[in-house]
């Protein structure tokens, strides 16, 4: 633990080793407090007339950049190139983003739909993987959480985050896109207690926020059949993430 700590400040020790007595309650305030800070900055930026989401994207790169900063020992883990093999199914969301969309009738966008889609997958590629990945799951598993009820809580939190972004829809939207959140949430968060990498798990959320915002005209809309298919996914996806973790028994992150 000596080592760990080296080169960090009072402040930063103290702040990792009360998310590490207290995770379920520091995650709450750490979440709260991530997002205030970004919203800070957001407004921030608004008043000089920059675009919303370019502010808000930068406000949360660096937040998760400080964040990283403050946990930089704590969250050293495995390659980004390890263990390649069980990433490739967290895959099929990208494929789902891109078959939706087409199928819709929606067309590629042009270079600033690319940009544009950069900007906005990056952010909580960063943002969301440190702190519900990267922070959260170290915390549950330096208080004694096993890995499985590490992979679940830190899946319903981040599934219940992006309620946040539903106010208004319909309930069978806002049920599609909670379950969708906590079936990436048990994937991703059982990729990274398998192979250990934060890096990893931000590459795989960067590309699935960002094939599903390249497109023009994207539908709003679905088929019966192509629920079905969603809901498929997601039920395959969240039992694969549950069933990586439970023959991991035993292993640990660092």
């Amino acid at each position: 633990m000596q080592s760990v700590f080296c080169n960090y400040s009072k402040e930063n020790i103290l702040m990792i080793k009360r998310g590490e007595s207290k995770p379920i309650l520091f995650e709450i305030t750490l979440i709260v407090g991530a997002f205030a800070v970004a919203g800070v900055i957001t407004a921030a930026g608004s008043l000089f007339n920059i675009h919303p989401s370019l502010t808000t994207s930068v406000a949360r790169v660096f937040v998760g950049v400080v964040l990283l900063i403050i946990y930089r020992n704590v969250l050293k883990g495995g390659s980004v190139f390890n263990n390649l093999v069980i990433v490739l199914p967290a895959l099929l969301f990208v494929v789902w983003n891109l078959y939706y969309n087409l199928a819709g009738g929606a067309q590629f966008g042009g270079m600033a739909f690319y940009v544009e889609a950069v900007v906005i997958a990056i952010a909580p590629a960063i943002f969301e993987e440190v702190i519900f990945r990267g922070i959260f799951i170290h915390n549950m598993r330096a208080s004694g959480y096993s890995d499985m009820k590490c992979l679940w809580i830190s899946a319903a939190f981040f599934s219940l985050v992006h309620l946040t972004n539903l106010v208004g829809q319909p309930p069978l939207i806002i049920g599609l896109q909670v379950i969708y959140a906590f079936s990436v949430g048990l994937v991703l968060g059982a990729i990274y207690i398998r192979n250990g990498s934060l890096l990893q798990v931000m590459i795989i959320h960067f590309l699935i926020d960002f094939f599903s915002n390249i497109f023009m005209d994207a539908p709003t809309s679905a088929s019966w059949t192509q629920i079905g298919i969603f809901a498929a996914l997601l039920i395959c996806e969240g039992i694969y993430g549950v069933w990586l973790v439970a023959r991991n028994k035993g292993d640990k992150l660092h």
